[in-house]
């Protein structure tokens, strides 16, 4: 892979801090489709829906983003190469006035930064 990012959202039922099991396969499919040795940064947003008070949004957020977070290191990411950012209803990508609408702004977006092919920015046993 040339130097560049990925990029993805990972969506979440109601107040759920754990993404739902098809995003869960989605960021697997992301991970096996970038070269680990070569990862620089891994981004963590986490959003929420307009339901409930900011406090409790922005709480929320920083959980989803965490949970994502527990899912990389699971996965064998290293902790210094991910980084967590929350937000909450301020951000929304659509409007949150329909269940549709605020189903599609609770998320972590994700995005993977990595390093050109030709040259490798960690070994593998970092």
């Amino acid at each position: 892979m040339a130097q560049g990012t990925a990029e993805i959202n990972l969506y979440f039922n109601g107040a759920k801090q754990k993404p739902m099991p098809k995003h869960v396969a989605r960021l697997d499919s992301l991970l096996n489709t970038v070269d680990r040795s070569r990862i620089l940064g891994i981004t963590l947003v986490g959003h929420t829906d307009s339901l409930g008070g900011r406090p409790s949004n922005e709480a929320l957020a920083g959980k989803r983003a965490s949970s994502v977070k527990k899912l990389l290191l699971d996965r064998g990411i290293p902790e210094p190469l991910i980084t967590i950012t929350a937000f909450d209803a301020p951000v929304p990508v659509v409007e949150n006035i329909t269940s549709t609408g605020r189903s599609r702004n609770r998320r972590v977006f994700v995005r993977v930064e990595y390093g050109p092919a030709d040259v490798p920015v960690r070994s593998p046993a970092e």
